[in-house]
C-alpha cells in the first residue's frame, strides 16, 4: 500500500509516518516543508505546498493531508497525484462555529474566541468544504480534539503560566469548561486501524477522542505537582480588552466547553492513561521559559487593573 503524507515531521504527522514506516506492506512518502529525520521514508517532496514544485504524477493508495490550508494547497495536490482515498486531518473544534453563531450569549460571542483559534478553524472548515466539493467519494475527514503527550506544548503552557504566578486570568464559564483531548499513543493506533480497515467506515466525516476533563480540576493536578495554591481570576469580557489582546488570546483552553455528540458520527477511544499521569509526565520534563515569565507579568499587570468578575482559590 502506497501512503503520502502531507505535514509528516511534526508532532501527530511525525509519529504517524515513524508508525507507517514499521508496517512491512506500506510504502510512506511525506510532503513537508522540514526535511525529515525518519531514514525508512521511501520518498519526501522538500518544500511548500503553496508554490506548485512537485512536478509529480504518482499514484497513491492513500494521502493523509495534516497541512492544507488554503484552496492553492488543494489544487497543487489533485493536480499532482492521483489517489484512491484522501484523509483530511481536521478539528473538534470545527464545532465551535456553529456554536458561536447560534448562542447569543456573550459567553459565546465571536469576539470572545481567540484569534489563533478562530484563524484555525476557519481554514480548517473552509478546507473540509473544499475538498467535499472536489473529490466528494473519495473522501473522509477525521477531527480530532487536543492531543495529549508525554511532552505537550499544550500541558507545558499551564506549567509555565502556574509555575511564575500564583494568579490566573480565565473566563467566567470557567466551571463549565471541559477540555476533550486524546492521548498522541492512542490516536496513532486509531489511525492504524482505520488504515488497515478503511473500507468499513462508510460515513465521511468522524469525531474522534477518548475522554474528557473539566478545567478547574486539570488546573489543581498541576497546582498540586507544584505545591502552591492559585487564584483564578474569572472575566466576563476577557477579548475585548485591546491592550492585553497579545497575551489573552494565546490561551488554548479559554473557551471549551461540553459538546453534543447526538447525530455525529463518533469514536470514542479507551484512554491508555489518567490525566494526572500525563500531566505528571510533562512535570518531568518541565524547564523553565523566560518569555512565560514575561507573559505572567502581563497576567498579573491586567489583574490588578480589572477587577475580576469572580475570585476562586484552587
Amino acid at each position: 500500500m502506497k501512503i503520502l503524507i502531507l505535514g509528516g515531521t511534526r508532532f501527530i504527522g511525525k509519529a504517524l509516518a515513524k508508525s507507517l514506516c514499521g508496517n512491512k506492506f506500506y510504502t510512506v512518502d511525506v510532503l513537508s516543508k522540514r526535511k525529515t529525520k525518519l531514514k525508512k521514508i521511501n520518498k519526501q517532496y522538500l518544500g511548500n505546498l503553496k508554490n506548485n514544485f512537485i512536478n509529480s504524477t504518482d499514484n497513491y493508495d492513500l494521502i493523509i493531508d495534516f497541512i492544507s490550508k488554503e484552496k492553492t494547497h488543494v489544487d497543487n495536490v489533485l493536480k499532482n497525484f492521483n489517489f484512491n482515498l484522501y484523509l483530511y486531518i481536521s478539528t473538534m473544534w470545527v464545532d465551535k462555529k456553529n456554536k458561536y453563531k447560534k448562542n447569543s450569549s456573550e459567553n459565546f460571542n465571536p469576539k470572545y474566541l481567540s484569534t489563533t483559534s478562530k484563524k484555525y478553524i476557519d481554514y480548517k472548515l473552509k478546507i473540509e468544504c473544499l475538498l467535499k466539493k472536489r473529490i466528494k467519494k473519495k473522501l473522509k475527514i477525521i477531527r480530532l480534539p487536543i492531543i495529549f503527550s508525554s511532552a505537550s506544548p499544550r500541558i507545558k503552557y499551564y506549567l509555565d503560566r502556574i509555575f511564575y504566578s500564583n494568579n490566573l486570568i480565565q473566563s467566567k464559564i470557567f466551571n463549565c469548561t471541559y477540555l476533550y483531548y486524546a492521548e498522541l499513543n492512542s490516536i496513532i493506533s486509531f489511525f492504524n486501524r482505520f488504515i488497515k480497515n478503511r473500507n468499513r467506515y462508510k460515513k465521511q466525516t468522524y469525531f474522534v477522542f477518548s475522554t474528557f476533563v473539566s478545567m478547574p480540576r486539570f488546573i489543581k493536578i498541576i497546582t498540586k505537582f507544584f505545591k502552591k495554591k492559585i487564584h483564578v481570576n474569572l472575566y466576563s469580557k476577557l477579548f475585548l480588552l485591546k491592550n492585553y489582546k497579545q497575551y489573552l488570546h494565546t490561551d488554548p483552553f479559554i473557551n471549551e466547553y461540553l459538546i453534543n455528540f447526538s447525530n455525529k458520527n463518533l469514536i470514542k477511544l479507551k484512554p491508555l492513561s489518567s490525566i494526572r499521569s500525563l500531566i505528571f509526565a510533562n512535570v518531568k520534563k518541565f524547564k523553565v521559559n523566560a518569555k512565560n515569565k514575561y507573559l505572567s507579568t502581563k497576567e498579573k499587570s491586567f489583574i490588578n487593573k480589572f477587577t475580576p468578575y469572580e475570585k476562586i482559590i484552587l
